[in-house]
Formats: C-alpha cells, structure tokens, sequence
C-alpha cells in the first residue's frame, strides 16, 4: 500500500479491508477512547481534526459522527501522501451523512503543511509503522506542533500474538487479497513496541507516553490529554 504505483483497482480491497480490521479488532474503539480522553473537561463546540496516513476515512467518518452526536461541531481534514488514496476516501466520504465536513490534503507525515496550533487535535492510525525511525519521531513532533501538545498516535504492536493473528488473517479473511495478505505481517514485524514509543519521544522532545498497550494495539497521546 505504500507503493506510488499502486492502481485503485488493487488500493480499494485494501483500504476497505483495514477498516473492517479497525472496526472488528479494535482501531475504532482505541481511537475513540483516547479522542474522549483528549475532550474530557472542554465544552462542545467547533473542533478542527486532522488525521495523518487516513486511509479510506473510516476513522474520521466514525469520529465524525459520534462527535456530532455529541454536541461538537467537528471538521475533518483527511492527509495522505498517495493521491489514490485520498481519491477513494473522496468517494467514500461523499456518501456520509455530512460530506462537507470533511476536507483532502496530500501531506507527507513527517513534514506536515499547516501551522503551529492548526488543529484542535491531531491524530494518526496505523501509519507510524510506515516509517523509519527517524520520520517516525518528526511525525510525533508535527503532531504535536499543529495540535498544541493533543494528539494521538493509535498502531500495530510488535508481539508473537500480533503476528500470529495477521498470518490467520492472511491466510483466511485475507486469502484472496494480496496486498493485504502481504502487507500484513510485514507491517507487524515493522511495528514499534511500547517502550520504542516512549524511546522516540523521548528522542524528539514531544511531551506524551503510551496511555493504553494491549497485545496487538498501541495508544500513545500527548500530555496535553
């Protein structure tokens, strides 16, 4: 999926197989906890989010709405740097029940085209794996730049469990799409664990940890949550 070459025809499966990943196994509800989390105390109202590495915005579609229900007024920007992607989760999101909240940028993670403070808050899933360390570390600290200090970062963890879970899926759920079936257990065995988390932050200066670690998931967040 990280390939620029890579057509819609092959790029759409894959898309739409991770979001059945995040909503069967979990990405939607770490996300939304730690997006409560980041609100706890402040009254609805407004609410900038930009989501790094979106996908085909199931994320931002599903915090969207729930936000919405709640009070907020919520304004999604959806960033990514393959502009197939972002054509897809145009297509997706012209179908939601708000389209016009939603807007695309093409970005680079590590090096993102907004001002200090853009965002109300910042958050990006599944992408950190992506990326070397270094890039891994620069998109922390731009996260926490636009966003003043709330933003969360939601990923695989390196584990046996992790990797033996994909290569079930790989071999079952995935079987009869590639990109998947092998992006999968890669992107596991590229994953960071917890303490990596808490070692590239140390590293790049961004004040936050590692708020929730399960077998296969991780939450890091800012301090400012």
């Amino acid at each position: 999926m990280d390939d620029p070459a890579c057509d819609a025809g092959r790029l759409r499966p894959a898309l739409e197989a991770l979001a059945i990943s995040n909503r069967v196994f979990g990405g939607h509800h770490l996300v939304w906890w730690g997006v409560r989390r980041l609100l706890e105390g402040r009254a609805p109202g407004p609410l900038r989010i930009l989501d790094v590495g979106s996908g085909a915005g199931d994320i931002p579609r599903l915090l969207e709405a729930r936000l919405h229900g709640s009070g907020w007024l919520p304004r999604c920007v959806l960033g990514d740097l393959h502009p197939i992607t972002l054509r897809i989760a145009r297509d997706e999101l012209r179908e939601a029940p708000r389209p016009d909240a939603f807007d695309f940028v093409r970005l680079t993670a590590a090096e993102l085209p907004f001002a200090d403070g853009a965002f109300d808050l910042a958050l990006s899933s599944l992408t950190l794996h992506h990326l070397e360390r270094d890039e891994a570390a620069r998109l922390l600290s731009e996260l926490a730049r636009v966003s003043d200090g709330r933003w969360l970062v939601a990923d695989l963890r390196r584990s046996r469990l992790a990797l033996g879970l994909v290569r079930v899926l790989a071999s079952t759920l995935w079987r009869s799409q590639p990109l998947p079936r092998v992006d999968g257990p890669v992107s596991v065995r590229r994953a960071f664990t917890p303490a990596e988390v808490e070692a590239l932050l140390a590293s790049s200066g961004v004040p936050g940890r590692v708020v929730r670690a399960g077998p296969v998931r991780l939450l890091a967040a800012g301090l400012a949550a």
